[in-house]
């Protein structure tokens, strides 16, 4: 078992393309990730269907044109709110220790993942 790196993003979003582009390709932070965790990209709007923890999550219409996925909101909402992007940390037994709306830079991502065993389940991440 491992901690588990959910990061969740938008096709539109040009902040996630950038942790995506960036962040995700430093050296450290995929060799921390390929070290000590598992790590799930979560399209907020993919249209799939998901079953998680033997619960299934839908994407859910919000207008015309739009909506977005009920994982993505179960795992990223933070106030009521779903920002793009979010990166949000499970534990081994994938209880939430926190999560992190916005851009992470590498060295703040690589500081996160490396303080992820000091973290208490449901522990917000400021």
């Amino acid at each position: 078992p491992r901690p588990v790196v959910v990061f969740i993003k938008t096709d539109w979003c040009k902040f996630c393309a950038m942790q995506l582009e960036n962040t995700f390709t430093d050296k450290d932070v995929v060799n921390e990730i390929q070290r000590a965790f598992y790590a799930i990209s979560l399209d907020a709007e993919q249209k799939d269907e998901t079953i998680f923890l033997k619960k299934r999550y839908r994407y859910k219409p919000t207008g015309p044109g739009s909506g977005v996925h009920e994982l993505a909101e179960f795992f990223g909402k933070k106030d009521g709110t779903l920002s793009f992007p979010t990166t949000v940390i499970l534990s081994e037994s994938l209880q939430p220790l926190g999560q992190l709306p916005g851009f992470l830079n590498a060295a703040d991502l690589l500081n996160l993942l490396e303080n992820t065993h000091s973290m208490e389940p449901h522990a917000v991440l400021k």
